[in-house]
């Protein structure tokens, strides 16, 4: 009964604006989105805006229980980042390097794939 009163205040609308004035955290509630502050947020929230309405989409999800290795993962995303952005090397090249790495850390660590990306038999 607790986390369902508690879930049910989080998703007020003015919590939700609190929240997103206090830690920058975007609303998930339709009456809260309009709520966007000026400044640094307001620029992040039109990034944000925009983004998710663009036809060519894809949704990604961060993935959980690697543990100790989770900067492992973003290690390997920002190398194939620095590598193909602004090291100019061939994308493919990158992405299977990079594409190896992560398989073995999802392999050695035994945590679920994000879906879309399965791609683990």
């Amino acid at each position: 009964m607790g986390a369902f009163k508690l879930s049910e205040y989080w998703t007020r609308p003015a919590a939700q604006v609190a929240v997103l004035e206090g830690v920058g955290f975007f609303p998930i509630v339709a009456e809260a989105s309009g709520a966007v502050p000026v400044g640094g947020l307001k620029v992040l929230a039109d990034g944000v805006a925009a983004q998710s309405a663009a036809q060519d989409l894809l949704v990604s999800i961060i993935p959980g229980g690697l543990g100790a290795r989770s900067g492992e993962f973003n290690k390997i995303y920002l190398d194939a980042f620095t590598e193909i952005v602004l090291r100019g090397r061939p994308i493919e090249r990158v992405l299977a390097e990079q594409g190896a790495l992560l398989e073995a850390l999802f392999r050695e660590t035994g945590a679920p794939v994000p879906v879309p990306d399965v791609y683990l038999p």
